[in-house]
């Protein structure tokens, strides 16, 4: 069976057919004595290795590489400007062998390969690439080094540092990083995503919320701001109408076209308690769907507490519903396991 790490870059390569059909038709291992090619056939190679060897393979290359003593920045440009001609970047090609690098336990190797070539280049794309893996490795003090490295503002650096001094328990400091980014792009929802998550650590709601509306102008219908946007509701002393409405109806397309998602459901039954919305805990309990492919025992160990509430506020049918629904997948995970005839 194919392992995640090995899916990751073999379906990467089936984007590039043109990269595959050059490799193909080199007869012989290029050298070094011409680095261009010889860093991308080494890439290419390393992409359709095994995960036995792969990290070592494209590292030791790019150690070739420093060794030479090559004007890393100018052999990059080369590179990349080749590349281009086959359909792809370099990046193309470095971003699926990091993935897979942390996926196998490799990624302090890989961090120092790229980091390398992020101190010799001075490229923004590469210091990205060394700081992302770090930030994948669970590295984030190295992250956030890397990110501060950079000598002019970069939109996705800026982002990164954002989330990983947000991951550092850093949200003011976080939040800092992300205007700058914000203020870069003015749209790009990333930043915006991650802003919102520190107003919410801030327990600044009206903030959340604002950022929240900048995302759906960008993004439109995204269950993940949606979801956001929900958290901000719960944690607010006071909420726009219009704001919780459009909280409301997104949540509930989500769920007619999700009817599983039990934590989209769940959510949302939070909002529609705080807000004394029989009619949108209705809504939720009537779209939920409780079938074969839902973790049940999350479901019951969620379920005391949305009954416990709805009994508190006099929702006796939607209480009903929401039981009758959880007996119907009871009764079918019973006879999954024989316990019923």
């Amino acid at each position: 069976m194919e392992s995640p790490a090995s899916k990751r870059t073999h379906e990467a390569l089936e984007r590039m057919p043109e990269l595959s059909k050059w490799f193909s038709s080199l007869n012989k291992q290029p050298t070094i004595a011409n680095p261009e090619i010889f860093h991308i056939w080494s890439l290419v190679r390393s992409l359709r290795t095994n995960d036995t060897f792969r990290c070592r393979l494209w590292t030791d290359a790019v150690n070739l590489l420093v060794e030479s003593n090559v004007s890393m920045l100018e052999h990059i440009l080369r590179t990349d400007e080749m590349i281009n001609s086959l359909g792809c970047s370099l990046t193309d090609l470095y971003t699926p062998l990091a993935e897979a690098a942390i996926l196998n336990g490799e990624g302090a190797r890989a961090f120092t390969a790229l980091q390398k070539v992020a101190d010799l280049s001075e490229l923004a794309g590469f210091r990205f690439l060394s700081a992302w893996t770090a930030f994948n490795d669970e590295k984030l003090s190295v992250c956030i080094a890397e990110c501060e490295k950079t000598p002019e503002p970069f939109v996705p650096i800026y982002t990164l540092l954002g989330q990983a001094l947000l991951e550092s328990g850093k949200p003011h400091e976080a939040i800092d990083a992300l205007k700058v980014a914000c203020k870069m792009d003015a749209c790009d929802p990333l930043p915006r995503v991650q802003m919102i998550k520190g107003y919410l650590v801030l327990n600044i709601p009206s903030e959340a919320m604002r950022v929240i509306d900048e995302c759906r102008k960008i993004l439109g219908t995204n269950i993940e701001i949606e979801c956001l946007a929900a958290m901000a509701i719960l944690d607010s002393s006071g909420t726009r109408p219009d704001f919780a409405e459009r909280t409301f109806q997104q949540l509930n397309k989500h769920l007619t076209n999700e009817p599983s998602d039990f934590e989209a459901f769940s959510l949302g039954m939070d909002v529609a308690f705080k807000l004394t919305r029989k009619d949108w805990g209705l809504s939720f309990v009537d779209s939920l769907e409780l079938g074969q492919n839902v973790n049940f025992s999350h479901v019951m160990s969620k379920l005391p507490r949305l009954l416990k509430i709805m009994n508190d506020l006099c929702w006796y049918d939607a209480a009903k519903t929401l039981i009758d629904k959880t007996i119907s997948v009871t009764r079918y995970q019973s006879q999954g396991l024989g316990l019923t005839q």
